[in-house]
């Protein structure tokens, strides 16, 4: 699968590449601060107690906890072909950030539950609110991301072919 744009050509590696730093690395990091922070404000609202039955909390933490660290080390040890142009990325961000917002609304409006029990004490207003807070922090998180990326790999290696 190569991916085309106007600046060059784009193989398997350059959009495993794009996948990790523009939705993946920011991703992770998303989940952590999302998740503890729901949890330690109202574990119901995130991970009720009768959920430990199901999701132990070492798996627990294997989800919403190592996956930083998993992502970071790879941030650290591998490097990948090519860093999406911030605009590029940031693009991919927001694409992803409104279609998984929107699959959300639409597996509430088929099944009538909400996937984060957030959603479900909030009104409108604060789901818009929510929503759109949650999409800020995710750019944020990317743009960070991708800050560090720059600051580890150097500018000089992420040179577009042309």
């Amino acid at each position: 699968a190569v991916v085309s744009t106007q600046s060059g050509h784009y193989g398997r590696g350059n959009v495993r590449s794009r996948l990790f730093f523009a939705i993946l690395l920011p991703l992770s990091y998303f989940v952590v601060l999302f998740f503890w922070g729901l949890y330690f404000l109202d574990r119901n609202l995130v991970h009720p107690v009768e959920m430990d039955q199901y999701v132990t909390p070492y798996f627990n933490h294997q989800k919403h906890s190592f996956i930083v660290v998993w992502t970071t080390l790879e941030l650290m040890l591998v490097r990948h072909r090519t860093l999406p142009e911030y605009i590029d990325g940031l693009i991919s961000v927001v694409a992803f950030g409104l279609l998984y917002m929107v699959w959300v609304i639409l597996v509430h409006a088929v099944s009538g539950i909400w996937a984060y029990g957030v959603l479900e004490v909030l009104s409108f207003r604060g789901e818009i609110l929510y929503c759109t807070t949650a999409l800020g922090i995710f750019v944020v998180l990317y743009s960070v991301c991708y800050g560090a990326a720059r600051r580890i790999y150097g500018r000089s290696y992420y040179q577009r072919d042309s």
